[in-house]
């Protein structure tokens, strides 16, 4: 119900609805239909799950004293006039986000799974349990006709947070770790095919949206008739303190070409990028929080040679790859507390067909361990006539991201998109 061009502008789009519905309610004349309050209602419940806790940075000095109103304060007072059912719910939000982020990163709740008995409940008991589920007020969404894509973490101040929009040939990315903002602006996109710089996308397309307890997840796909096949993908794990942005781009007619691809996207300002002495990780330092970055299409050992790279680059973290036919370049984020300080590896994974290793034009994995958090990505770039195997995965999917075992068990799965027909 938020068109993705809003986002940008949102307090200010808001800010006339607000005023209107302010001076409605003081003469007690109705303003809006039913079906155009109701939207408002649900536009309002949206934008509540933008809301991230003010920043620590203040403006400069000769800034004015009077401001144009945040989207926190017109929330406060657009709520109680729109009549949600969640108005204390959001309330409570939102006086949460009117305060600084705080220092400390909250340890995420644990998912807890019912056992297969209590699944097998009575019918009312059954019929109760559905009705509350359908009472939840969503927190992450997808809108084709809006161009746009929310996935948030929780109801809480301190939630992760990820946006992405598509309303134009530029696609817009705003990532913040648990309430603090790190990457905010366009998500940028070159490809060079042989040398020849390769027009962007005149449009994208949502080809994949997934939400469950344990993962959000969103695919664009570039439409256009240029010779290769974009693709990009943002994974969330709302319980994990996680994040994984991964491009891709594949050589339509199948031939060997060389490709490079790069991609940036701009830092919040105010944030610091540190590099690692022995590995590629990087860790971005936005206020109270560090965001921990594996680049994992590269040799994580910083003595290896890797074609590629991993920086910050004026205000921008910059991301390269070079290819034949196809690349896949997958970037791992981690803001868990636990983990600050675990050590962290990851390798390119072998890609079996038929007892055959098969290219990085064809399918690559990966594996990014973090302590005891290990996570395995898979992406297959050509469709497969039998099935490939990748770590004791045999699949037929097109992209697989699952949680791999601390001990000896089986792959639990984050989710799987299927190959196209």
């Amino acid at each position: 119900l938020v068109h993705g061009s809003l986002l940008n502008r949102l307090p200010q789009w808001l800010a006339v609805i607000a005023r209107s519905s302010f001076w409605s309610d003081i003469f007690e004349q109705p303003l809006w239909s039913d079906e155009t309050a109701t939207r408002l209602t649900a536009v309002t419940e949206r934008a509540a799950m933008l809301l991230v806790p003010v920043s620590q940075h203040h403006g400069d000095d000769d800034a004015p004293e009077v401001s144009a109103p945040s989207l926190a304060e017109l929330l406060e007072s657009l709520l109680p006039m729109t009549g949600s059912q969640w108005d204390r719910r959001l309330q409570k939000l939102v006086r949460q986000c009117q305060q600084p982020a705080a220092v400390e990163v909250s340890k995420p709740k644990s998912l807890k799974k019912k056992p297969a008995d209590e699944e097998t409940a009575k019918d009312g008991e059954s019929k109760k349990g559905e009705s509350r589920d359908k009472q939840k007020l969503a927190t992450s969404w997808e809108s084709d006709a809006s161009c746009v894509a929310i996935l948030r973490s929780s109801l809480d101040a301190d939630a992760d947070l990820a946006t992405l929009e598509w309303h134009s040939a530029d696609s817009n990315l705003l990532l913040a770790a648990a309430g603090v903002p790190v990457l905010a602006g366009k998500w940028d996109w070159s490809v060079k095919l042989n040398g020849q710089v390769i027009p962007g996308p005149t449009t994208w397309k949502c080809s994949c949206w997934f939400l469950d307890p344990e993962t959000v997840f969103v695919e664009l796909e570039g439409e256009d008739s240029a010779p290769v096949k974009r693709v990009r993908q943002l994974l969330l794990a709302p319980r994990d303190r996680f994040a994984v942005m991964t491009d891709s781009v594949t050589v339509k007619d199948g031939t060997d070409q060389k490709i490079e691809l790069t991609t940036s996207v701009p830092l919040v300002e105010g944030t610091l990028c540190a590099v690692d002495s022995v590995t590629r990780e990087l860790s971005l330092i936005a206020g109270p929080r560090t965001v921990r970055v594996f680049p994992v299409w590269m040799e994580d050992d910083r003595v290896q040679h890797s074609l590629g790279s991993c920086r910050e680059a004026d205000g921008r973290l910059e991301l390269s790859a070079v290819g034949q036919g196809g690349v896949t370049m997958p970037l791992a984020l981690d803001w868990h507390p636990k983990r600050t300080e675990s050590p962290a590896d990851w390798a390119r994974l072998t890609v079996t067909q038929v007892r055959r290793v098969v290219s990085s034009q064809e399918a690559c994995g990966f594996r990014v361990r973090i302590g005891d958090h290990q996570v395995l990505i898979y992406r297959s770039l050509v469709k497969p006539v039998e099935s490939r195997a990748v770590m004791g995965l045999h699949t037929w999917d097109e992209t697989v991201y699952s949680r791999v075992p601390h001990k000896p068990g089986h792959l639990s799965p984050l989710v799987e998109v299927e190959s196209p027909e």
